[in-house]
């Protein structure tokens, strides 16, 4: 980061099971900067997306200077250079948000997506799914949702040793052709 910079980082995790399942990996990364949990998906619900992760780039007063939605990888050479680039130098970039990849859930889809979480919080685990995989059936390609539901019936592909991408990528496929 630029030397006396202002920059703050914040990393939100979106995880319905709460901030226990989060904690181990934050304690690995041991990161410089807080990590909070939104196990309720409110940020989705503001910000209006479907998919993770985001990147939101916020001058002084939150407003919003750069997004990257739906992609956003630190790994990513050409995101990394971007990131830096706007902590040494906001003013360098466009002032207007860029380009979606998603949008906000549909009042129906939240509707059942509030009852699935409440079902959730009780204790009712599979009638919470039973009303997400609802979301996944009515929009496809709302990741939030179908990937909380796959963590939740297959927690060793998320939480155990890491989070296996190779088996997410058969799962779309495999939910793609049928």
């Amino acid at each position: 980061m630029a030397e006396g910079s202002d920059v703050e980082l914040l990393s939100i995790a979106v995880d319905f099971q709460g901030a226990d399942v989060v904690r181990p990996y934050v304690d690995k990364a041991n990161p410089s900067f807080t990590t909070v949990v939104d196990s309720e998906n409110v940020l989705a619900r503001l910000l209006g997306f479907k998919a993770l992760p985001n990147g939101y780039f916020l001058e002084p007063g939150l407003k919003l200077s750069e997004s990257i939605k739906g992609r956003f990888d630190i790994r990513n050479p050409e995101i990394l250079q971007k990131t830096l680039g706007w902590i040494n130098n906001p003013t360098l970039y466009d002032k207007e948000p860029q380009e979606t990849i998603d949008e906000s859930m549909s009042s129906d889809e939240q509707s059942i997506f509030d009852n699935g979480l409440m079902l959730y919080q009780k204790g009712k685990v599979q009638e919470a799914i039973s009303e997400w995989r609802k979301i996944a059936i009515m929009d496809p390609k709302n990741w939030i949702v179908r990937k909380q539901i796959w963590a939740i019936i297959h927690p060793d592909k998320f939480y155990d040793a890491g989070v296996d991408f190779d088996w997410q990528r058969l799962r779309i496929e495999a939910e793609a052709t049928s």
